[in-house]
């Protein structure tokens, strides 16, 4: 301690077999590589702020979304419901189910046939 208060006074300390010059070197030096390590680590914590920033921006949008697809469905139960609960709009559901229902296994069956005469003609 005495000798670290001498040498910033200004006087010269020598003991024998250190090199006081060399030792200063090693500390600007590990000094500097710690200032590098410092400025990667701020671009390392900026870079996850403004990751985890955008990250909240999406989970809040996400949130909004889902509140009003909540509203948007919750409107449409209640307009289902009061179809089911009248006589006539039950009978006209269905109808179109069934409607839709056909329509789709006619497309089955002209698919099923199309593609077997495809199949048909590629094999000759």
């Amino acid at each position: 301690m005495a000798a670290s208060r001498d040498r910033r006074a200004g006087f010269a300390t020598s003991q024998p077999g250190t090199d006081l010059e060399a030792q200063e070197r090693e500390n600007d030096s590990a000094i500097a590589a710690m200032g590098d390590r410092v400025s990667e680590l701020r671009k390392l914590t900026y870079g996850i702020k403004s990751e985890v920033d955008s990250q909240n921006n999406v989970l809040d949008n996400m949130g909004d979304l889902m509140t009003r697809a909540r509203f948007g469905l919750g409107g449409a139960v209640t307009r289902f419901k009061r179809v089911f609960h009248e006589p006539r709009s039950r009978n006209t559901f269905f109808i179109v189910i069934g409607a839709v229902v056909l329509l789709f296994v006619i497309y089955l069956i002209i698919a099923h046939s199309l593609g077997s005469s495809d199949t048909a003609r590629a094999c000759t």
